[in-house]
């Protein structure tokens, strides 16, 4: 799929974050997902902000904190560090993410999900902070 515009805070398109539009590879379930949405989005509210707000109520009610840190655009950066450590070359998870691979680079190289940093992320999530 061609990335031609990003969504803002209001629900608005934009120009994309790097200035030109980008190559992004969706999965069959992505696809499937997409369609939903579309179906979805004249049911009810799939505006950014909602969206964040609902993921936000989700994930307090899961980790039991009133603000738990985690934003829905985490859910990305989790995706492309999981690619990482299972072995996906930074070009691929580039490729994957519709991202230039000097930004993978910038983002996800030298990030390792261990037991100590998924106990050092989880304690940080119950902190809120």
């Amino acid at each position: 799929v061609q990335i031609n515009y990003q969504m803002t805070d209001d629900g608005k398109k934009a120009e994309p974050k790097w200035g030109s539009s980008r190559p992004a590879y969706i999965f069959s379930e992505g696809i499937a997902a997409l369609e939903k949405w579309n179906e979805d989005k004249k049911k009810i509210d799939i505006s950014r902000t909602a969206v964040s707000a609902r993921f936000r109520r989700s994930c307090q009610r899961v980790f039991g904190a009133k603000k738990s840190g985690l934003k829905l655009h985490d859910l990305r950066h989790g995706y492309g560090i999981r690619l990482l450590n299972h072995g996906v070359s930074i070009s691929l998870i580039s490729q994957s993410m519709g991202n230039s691979v000097q930004v993978c680079q910038e983002f996800y190289l030298g990030y390792e999900l261990t037991p100590e940093s998924i106990q050092l992320i989880d304690s940080k999530i119950k902190k809120g902070s």
